[in-house]
């Protein structure tokens, strides 16, 4: 498995935030965002109206560099690409490859998730995070 050094990492995802890079449900660093492409991947019509509203605002401010992600695939991106996986993971694979800490021990480069707290899925991940600061700043 490939190693990556945390600052890299951690400078690819505020660039992917400060390059308005938008959150649609299964997108994988697409470039060539579209209305029907946000629409084909989005699982609801309120959800696709959302992100093609956020699309089309930062279109208008001049965001020339910004890439479609959900909250795995931002960081599935740059794992796969520098080398650290060759497969694809949801939020709770990934949080199969972690050891739990306390929220206290939470540093710049540790991931962070939300998990259901009820019902059969109970203790599994829907939702990814990246600690990108030492204070505790988050980009999902």
């Amino acid at each position: 498995m490939a190693k990556i050094k945390l600052a890299e990492f951690t400078d690819y995802l505020l660039n992917e935030a400060e390059n308005g890079s938008i959150y649609v449900w299964g997108a994988q660093g697409e470039s060539n965002i579209s209305e029907s492409r946000i629409r084909k991947r989005e699982t609801s019509r309120a959800n696709a109206n959302r992100a093609i509203k956020l699309w089309k605002k930062h279109l208008s401010m001049g965001y020339d560099n910004m890439r479609a992600f959900d909250c795995s695939g931002l960081g599935m991106y740059y794992l796969q690409k520098n080398g650290v996986y060759s497969h694809d993971m949801t939020a709770n694979d990934m949080m199969g490859e972690c050891k739990a800490i306390s929220r206290k021990e939470l540093k710049t480069g540790d991931w962070v998730f939300r998990v259901y707290k009820s019902g059969a899925k109970k203790g599994r991940a829907y939702h990814i995070g990246y600690v990108v600061s030492d204070a505790l700043d988050v980009v999902e």
